[in-house]
């Protein structure tokens, strides 16, 4: 009998999904939603890159624009989070 995906049986497998198109680090990412790294990486390897390849479907490609830009807006608010505690650190 096959395997399940932890991950995308996970309750919160968008943000994940999501946190991994962000470059951010597996063990960050396992962390943070109880999963094993191990998981996140076989989940990044045999269902992500299927899930990003959906996007570019028309009626999918609304979907694909949309998580791209939460990736950049999670970029942009982890960045200045660092700027901040940068900030606090040096006081």
């Amino acid at each position: 009998m096959p395997r399940v995906c932890t991950v995308c049986d996970h309750p919160e497998r968008a943000a994940i999904d999501l946190a991994l198109v962000g470059g951010e680090a597996f063990r960050d990412i396992a962390g943070r939603s109880g999963l094993a790294k191990s998981a996140i990486g076989r989940h990044r390897a045999d269902h992500l890159p299927a899930t990003l390849a959906d996007a570019a479907e028309p009626d999918k490609a609304a979907a694909g624009t949309d998580l791209l830009r939460e990736v950049r807006d999670a970029r942009a608010c982890l960045e200045l989070l660092a700027e901040v505690e940068g900030e606090l650190d040096r006081r």
